[in-house]
């Protein structure tokens, strides 16, 4: 829960990333939809690293407020198993906006 919901909160990026690609397509100007998908990447890349510090950092607090009093015997399993998937948070927002400027290149 703490690395799926964290990762929600820069999904727009892609989204975004989607719409600009298309309209710069759209206008022919492919220097603009080049820029756009790279500055997309870079911004994905960096709020991937951003979400994974946060996630190393304070995992144990977060999961200690999610999980309640009543559950929280199953904290440190929790915090192994988001300490590794919080690595794959760069990976999965890099992978996500290179998906959404494939699909607004309409090279799917």
């Amino acid at each position: 829960t703490l690395i799926d919901s964290s990762v929600q909160l820069l999904l727009f990026i892609a989204t975004a990333t989607t719409n600009r690609v298309a309209a710069a397509k759209a206008d022919g100007d492919e220097a603009e939809a080049e820029r756009v998908i790279s500055e997309a990447l870079f911004i994905a890349l960096c709020g991937g690293l951003f979400l994974t510090t946060i996630s190393l950092a304070w995992g144990e607090p977060l999961l200690r407020w999610i999980a309640g009093a009543a559950s929280a015997d199953v904290v440190p399993s929790a915090l192994r198993y988001s300490n590794i998937r919080a690595w794959g948070q760069p990976f999965m927002m890099v992978a996500s906006v290179a998906r959404a400027a494939a699909l607004g290149s309409k090279n799917t």
